[in-house]
C-alpha cells in the first residue's frame, strides 16, 4: 500500500493506535455520520490539539484498494475553502482510514446523518461554488441570485449557463470543461435524490466518457408521497374514491406519477 502513494510531501501515515486514541476508540457518541463506504468520526489531534474527522472504511465496503488509493491521491490535491484538508491515512488490521483537519459540513453535523446521496449533493454544491466563485447562499445578491443552485439552474434553462462563471477567470478557461462541471454539479443537486448520479457516473461524464445529462429547464419541485392508508376507511369518508374490489387498491390515477423520461440523453452508461 505504501508504494501506491507518491513520495515526498503529502498526507502522513498514521497508526491505528493513533487514530483510535484520537477518536476515543471510534466511539459511537462521536460518530458524525455514515457515508457510502463507512463511518466518519469526530476526533482530537494530540499533535495540534485541533478537531479532526476520521473516515473509517467498513470491511463490507465495495470500495476496493484501487478506489481507496485514488481517493487519497485526489483529495490530497484539492484546495478549496469548503473542503476539509486530508492530512493523513492509515491502512492496517484490514482497515483503511482517511484523516481530515476540521469537520464536515454543518448540514451533516446537525443531522448526524450521511449517505451516498448526500455525499453526491455535497460534491455538486462544491462544483458550483468552485466554478462560480460564490457561496451556496449569498444574501447580498439580488433575490433571484441568493441561492446558488436555483440561480445556476435558471441560467442553464435559459441557455446562458456560462454567465454563472466566476468573473475573476476573465474568460481564461476551457468552456467545454467548465460547462461540463457545472451541469454535473446541477445533476448532483437534483432535488429528488433518486435522480442524482453515482460517483462513477460523475467521473465518466467529467472524463467525457459518457454524455452530459439532459436536465429539466426549470429546477424540479420535490414531490412527497403520503404513506399508505386504509382505503376502506377512507372510501367511507369520500364518495369520489374508486377502489378495486379484488385488490383493495386505488386507481393509479389518484397518485401523481413520476416522470419516466430518462435523465441522460442516451442510455445510462454502464460504469
Amino acid at each position: 500500500m505504501d508504494d501506491e502513494f507518491e513520495k515526498g510531501t503529502g498526507p502522513k501515515r498514521f497508526t491505528f493506535a493513533e487514530l483510535s486514541r484520537a477518536t476515543s476508540d471510534f466511539a459511537e457518541s462521536g460518530k458524525l455520520g455514515e457515508g457510502g463506504f463507512g463511518g466518519v468520526y469526530k476526533g482530537l489531534s494530540s499533535e495540534s490539539n485541533t478537531q479532526i474527522a476520521v473516515k473509517k472504511f467498513s470491511r463490507g465496503s465495495k470500495q476496493g484498494k484501487k478506489e481507496y488509493v485514488s481517493e487519497v491521491k485526489i483529495i490530497t490535491r484539492l484546495r478549496h475553502r469548503n473542503l476539509v484538508q486530508l492530512t493523513g491515512w492509515c491502512h492496517e488490521r484490514d482497515n483503511s482510514f482517511g484523516r481530515h483537519d476540521g469537520l464536515f459540513s454543518s448540514r451533516m453535523c446537525h443531522h448526524r446523518k450521511a449517505s451516498k446521496e448526500s455525499d453526491v449533493y455535497g460534491f455538486g454544491v462544491v462544483a458550483l461554488e468552485i466554478t462560480s466563485g460564490r457561496r451556496p447562499v449569498d444574501t447580498t445578491q439580488e433575490p433571484n441570485k441568493v441561492r446558488l443552485v436555483e440561480w445556476v439552474w435558471d441560467l442553464y434553462g435559459k441557455g446562458h449557463l456560462l454567465e454563472a462563471v466566476d468573473k475573476r477567470l476573465t474568460n481564461e478557461f476551457d468552456e467545454r470543461q467548465l460547462e461540463c462541471l457545472m451541469i454535473v454539479g446541477l445533476w448532483c443537486c437534483h432535488p429528488d435524490f433518486a435522480y442524482r448520479p453515482s460517483i462513477r457516473q460523475v467521473i465518466s461524464v467529467l472524463n467525457f466518457e459518457a454524455p452530459l445529462p439532459s436536465l429539466p429547464a426549470k429546477l424540479p419541485v420535490p414531490i412527497y408521497y403520503a404513506p399508505p392508508m386504509n382505503l376502506h376507511e377512507f372510501s367511507s369518508k369520500s364518495s369520489g374514491l374508486t377502489t378495486s374490489e379484488s385488490s383493495g387498491t386505488t386507481n393509479s390515477s389518484l397518485l401523481p406519477s413520476r416522470s419516466t423520461k430518462p435523465l441522460l440523453n442516451e442510455e445510462e452508461p454502464n460504469v
